[in-house]
């Protein structure tokens, strides 16, 4: 992480592109799950959320997406795989489900199949979520945010260790799980889980 932020800086990490078609910012696959990737984008000015992925299907993905919409007034336009997803050596575990909500996680569009389509297609009214974002009422829930009383429970926690692969690459997935048993057993020590 240090020789990447190093290279690319912050506005790498989290890049949000002005476009004639909004501010544009790309989250990949999983990290939808993640709340504080999608509101460091919309923190950076991201209108829209770009959401390629290769996921089978799952209620707890779908309403990642709802969620990271609402909570973060964006638009999120998630487009799967079709047919066998790439975690499926043979086949068997579908994908599909391509999803665009707007900023208040209202579906505008979504293919429940796992076939190719091109019939996930919906306007995106930046006007409106302009003005959503300047609204005074209580429908706002950008202008209530109080990210000030949450800095000191960011700062002090604990989580996913930065920088195992610096030195030597990792060359195959299994190289995470003593990562991941060292995270889990921090989250532990502060009383999050059990390992």
């Amino acid at each position: 992480m240090d020789a990447y932020l190093a290279e690319e800086g912050f506005d790498g990490a989290f890049p949000v592109v002005d476009t004639e078609l909004g501010r544009l910012a790309m989250m990949a696959c999983g990290e939808i799950a993640i709340p504080e990737v999608a509101r460091v984008f919309m923190m950076r000015g991201a209108e829209v959320i770009l959401h390629p992925t290769n996921e089978e299907k799952s209620a707890a993905q779908e309403a990642a997406k709802v969620s990271r919409a609402a909570e973060n007034m964006v638009y999120v336009v998630s487009a799967n795989v079709a047919n066998g997803i790439g975690f499926s050596k043979d086949g068997s575990i579908q994908g599909g489900r391509s999803h665009i909500l707007d900023y208040r996680g209202r579906t505008l569009a979504f293919e429940d199949g796992a076939r190719e389509t091109l019939g996930v297609s919906a306007e995106i009214d930046l006007e409106s979520l302009r003005e959503a974002r300047a609204d005074v009422g209580i429908a706002n829930p950008l202008a209530r945010a109080r990210w000030d009383m949450y800095r000191p429970f960011y700062t002090a926690a604990v989580g996913y260790p930065a920088n195992r692969f610096l030195d030597t690459p990792m060359v195959h997935a299994d190289e995470t799980i003593p990562i991941v048993r060292e995270s889990i057993n921090a989250l532990a020590r502060v009383g999050i889980c059990r390992p």
